[in-house]
């Protein structure tokens, strides 16, 4: 599909002045990006005329600098849309033409693969939801991630595992926002260490250690609470929608997350983890 010929005779009037400094192309990119409502009016902007501005930018060899800025006004034009297909559309095919560029732009790529997972929850592809968050680099040297925002994600991601029934893959990340609550509680690690061991050794969680690897293992189920057990009582919610009871102690845990953050950082519950 070819893009709207107002759109194609920007993007053209961009490419002929080419040999402008680098900040200049970029702003020319981003004044079409600003001005693609009205140049694709009467209809609304279409997957053909945002992948034509993108092309056309990236073959100008903008340069790390440029291309950043213009990526985030690209990111932003796209979320301003309100059609979850055209997130899904381009989201997905700039994703794939940035991991051919030669540098990372790992900020960019978080923005989109959020977009393409509120996109796929919107429809109900909660499957597809919890892949697209779980490709979001939380862990690059190149970009800094908060706990807070690590938590948000790997919330989201545990939700939509459950959704589908895949209780042995929200554990996992259910495991990772466990072993980051000492820093959200404002814990230190050997505290935490030293907690966590003595509630397993009495009973009153389930779980294992591994001082190596500095990671907690909490696995469900019922417990007697005795001391050196290892195992813990587990109390259902009975506000929790009906899960077989794999899921339902995951989504306990998950909650139970939710209750601890909530003391400590309600505007951030508020903000990120209360739908």
């Amino acid at each position: 599909m070819e893009p709207n010929p107002n759109v194609a005779a920007a993007i053209a009037s961009a490419e002929s002045a080419s040999g402008d400094e680098k900040a200049a192309m970029a702003a020319r990119y981003e004044s079409i990006l600003a001005d693609l409502p009205s140049l694709a009016s009467p209809a609304a902007p279409t997957a053909a005329d945002l992948n034509a501005v993108f092309d056309s930018f990236f073959r100008q060899s903008p340069g790390l600098v440029a291309s950043r800025a213009f990526l985030t006004t690209f990111v932003n034009t796209l979320k301003g849309i309100e059609n979850e297909q055209l997130w899904i559309d381009v989201g997905t095919r700039t994703l794939d033409k940035l991991a051919a560029q030669p540098s990372s732009y790992f900020d960019a790529a978080a923005t989109l693969y959020e977009l393409l997972a509120t996109a796929h929850e919107n429809n109900d592809d909660f499957l597809d939801a919890a892949k697209a968050l779980a490709e979001i680099p939380l862990d690059s040297s190149q970009r800094k991630v908060s706990d807070e925002d690590k938590a948000r994600v790997w919330v989201r991601i545990v939700r939509n595992y459950l959704e589908v029934g895949d209780d042995t893959a929200a554990d996992v990340y259910v495991n990772k926002l466990k072993n980051i609550m000492h820093t959200l509680l404002g814990l230190d690690a050997a505290r935490a260490e030293e907690t966590t061991a003595r509630m397993i050794e009495q009973g009153r969680l389930v779980g294992r250690m591994d001082q190596l690897d500095g990671t907690v293992w909490f696995q469900g189920g019922e417990a007697s609470g005795e001391k050196g057990s290892r195992r813990a009582d587990v109390v259902a919610n009975k506000e929790m929608r009906r899960w077989d009871a794999n899921v339902e102690g995951l989504a306990e845990d998950v909650e139970s997350v939710i209750n601890s953050l909530q003391k400590e950082f309600p505007a951030f519950v508020a903000a990120n983890l209360v739908s």
